[in-house]
């Protein structure tokens, strides 16, 4: 994946115009737009992420980071939840 937000953007839209349907383009897609500062498009790409495979933790806890950033701070928390019950070492830092 392309380190540059933008071109990672970019690339990850291209990909999803090919197969809009794979969940994990959505995925990427969201963590793109994410790190581009674009937390409301992060969402919409999480959102349709989880509706094609719902049990897609790193997706909830993408989600859960967009929502906390557009100030919906109790959705956030509970994507979060629900991806940690997933997945429970999810988003701890290694030791």
């Amino acid at each position: 994946m392309n380190l540059e937000p933008a071109k990672a953007v970019d690339d990850c839209k291209d990909a999803v115009d090919e197969d809009g349907d794979d969940p994990l383009l959505r995925y990427f897609l969201g963590w793109a737009r994410l790190r581009q500062g674009d937390a409301s498009a992060a969402r919409k790409a999480f959102d349709k992420s989880i509706e094609l495979k719902p049990q897609l933790a790193w997706a909830l806890y993408g989600r859960g980071l967009a929502q906390t950033k557009l100030g919906e701070a109790e959705k956030g928390r509970q994507d979060l939840e629900a991806a940690r019950k997933l997945l429970p070492a999810i988003g701890l830092k290694p030791q």
